[in-house]
């Protein structure tokens, strides 16, 4: 076991086991056939590899970041066991009690009654989005099958992006990813300063479909422009200009969030 002196240390205690637990089971566990070994798994790695390897730029955003490492270390685990499941487009666009439903019918084989309890949409529309989902054979798409030391390979932001290892990679996405929920939605553990005035932020409803499909679907900008069946160079140039203006938001207001 590692037992160097660092920030992540932290978050070996029992406090924050028990919040890592409660969210797997809350978000993740019904995708896998023995989830107390898979929460095990994820836990080790996410602890004792790819928090020791990082290093946030923003430590005010701390834990937001941890929690999107920790998703996204589950969500390997979950790739390595059932290979990586695209969800159509048609539900994704909806929003993401949609794609949850798609995951559970998909991967848990919850009941419609299950779904609907969980994920707080009524039962018609349940059972009226798995009859379209059977109808169109979505759960049975190829699935692109990912190994437990394999890593997405994420597209590079920058010329400095050249030499980053696979986990350096991603941990930078991760960060991004925490720092533009903050911008966007207030961000999912922690709110910016309640005297920090912050603009209205303008994005087209493209640029915010794209921001979520790259960091909370976690998918590269090529898969995106597969999905939404856009070319690349269009999907690159909608990405590069809502960065670019959440940039402009930042230096403008002087805010303590990176990207």
């Amino acid at each position: 076991m590692l037992n160097e002196p660092g920030w992540h240390e932290t978050y070996r205690n029992d406090q924050w086991y028990s919040r890592f637990k409660k969210r797997f089971y809350h978000r993740f566990a019904y995708r896998f056939t023995d989830p107390e070994d898979a929460f095990a798994q994820s836990i080790e790695t996410l602890l004792f590899r790819k928090l020791p390897a990082s290093k946030p730029s923003n430590m005010r955003n701390i834990d937001s970041f941890v929690n999107v490492i920790f998703d996204r270390t589950v969500i390997d685990r979950c790739r390595s066991e059932n290979g990586r499941l695209f969800v159509p487009v048609k539900l994704k666009s909806k929003g993401p009690v949609h794609t949850e439903l798609f995951y559970r019918h998909c991967l848990g084989r919850l009941s419609a009654e299950e779904i609907s309890r969980q994920i707080d949409l009524s039962l018609d529309c349940v059972h009226h989005w798995i009859a379209w989902i059977e109808l169109k054979r979505a759960c049975e798409r190829p699935r692109l099958k990912v190994s437990d030391t394999d890593v997405d390979n994420l597209d590079s932001s920058g010329p400095g992006d050249v030499f980053q290892s696979p986990i350096e990679q991603e941990l930078e996405v991760a960060e991004r990813r925490a720092m533009v929920s903050e911008l966007l939605f207030g961000g999912e553990d922690k709110k910016l300063e309640k005297n920090t005035k912050l603009p209205t932020i303008s994005l087209s409803a493209d640029q915010i479909l794209v921001l979520k499909m790259r960091y909370w679907e976690e998918m590269t900008l090529e898969a995106i422009a597969e999905e939404l069946h856009i070319k690349v160079h269009r999907i690159k140039y909608i990405h590069a200009t809502a960065i670019k203006h959440l940039r402009q938001i930042i230096n403008e207001y002087s805010l303590d969030v990176h990207l």
